[in-house]
């Protein structure tokens, strides 16, 4: 009697022990994947990322499951809040993991994801290159290599095919403990000194936001002579869907001008990614015929 008394006293004890692990609040709970392949080294260098991209779409292509699963885990960042912090001070850093983590945690939006998009159309050709001195339009590289406090090589890679038209970006990329981590570009919205986003649309899908439209008048000299042709321009549409900027990219100087002045005064319904407004970069195409 008194053995299954003990007996008892300890399953009932591992039972309590069990139940209590189990509910141990989720912050306490490391869910964060671990490598579990042993993985090559590679050099913090362009060549590095491609060799290591590229070693990566050849597991996922022989479906080697369990080592692309390391290599995925192996992107993470350990200690982010540390190395945010570090690179880009007390005040960003925090800002910043806290946007990585979020978009690292949401439905599509882990790592394996942006490699899998690439992979679906055959885009695994890796194209790889360091964030410098970026140009008058590059606004968000410029944020952000003004915003670090310790400057860090900041890759970015795409991937590419030769029966594709355009490349699929696969994100940017970080060298942290002697090897490469993943970061998602939109990670750097979260900074305080962040431009708008900014994506590029094609000149039909715009097309079907616009809300309000303005028929160009056709010139009258133009009109006279006879003068026909197409004019196109390239339009940044702004965060409350009216036109931010236009640039002439052909067409007869006179037509241009009477594009521009109709094309100033279109709207369209703003365009949301991930439920906050962005900047839409695209083409206009206006018909003069007589």
């Amino acid at each position: 009697m008194r053995r299954f008394l003990i007996a008892s006293a300890i399953a009932v004890l591992l039972l309590f022990v069990g139940t209590s692990m189990n509910a141990l609040p989720e912050e306490q709970k490391d869910n964060s994947p671990k490598p579990t392949t042993a993985l090559p080294a590679y050099s913090e260098s362009e060549d590095g990322l491609k060799n290591l991209i590229g070693d990566i779409f050849g597991a996922m292509k022989s479906g080697k499951k369990d080592l692309a699963s390391s290599y995925f885990a192996g992107l993470e960042i350990p200690d982010r809040v540390a190395w945010f912090t570090k690179a880009f001070s007390s005040v960003e850093g925090p800002r910043l993991e806290a946007k990585y983590e979020a978009l690292l945690r949401q439905p599509g939006g882990d790592i394996r994801a942006h490699f899998e998009y690439a992979l679906k159309d055959g885009r695994t050709n890796a194209e790889v290159h360091v964030l410098r001195e970026p140009s008058a339009n590059q606004r968000m590289i410029r944020a952000i290599l003004d915003a670090m406090v310790q400057p860090v090589l900041l890759f970015s890679a795409s991937g590419t095919s030769p029966t594709q038209q355009y490349a699929a970006s696969i994100g940017d990329f970080v060298y942290v403990d002697g090897a490469f981590r993943f970061v998602d570009p939109q990670v750097f919205l979260a900074l305080s000194t962040a431009p708008p986003a900014r994506i590029r649309v094609s000149g039909d899908a715009a097309l079907k936001s616009l809300d309000h439209k303005v028929a160009p008048s056709y010139p009258d000299e133009e009109r006279a002579n006879r003068v026909q042709g197409t004019v196109v321009l390239h339009v940044v549409i702004g965060t409350d869907g009216s036109i931010k900027d236009i640039e002439a990219v052909s067409g007869d100087p006179a037509l241009v001008k009477a594009a521009t002045v109709a094309v100033q005064q279109w709207k369209y319904k703003p365009t949301l990614l991930n439920a906050e407004p962005v900047e839409v970069d695209t083409i206009v195409k206006l018909d003069f015929r007589l």
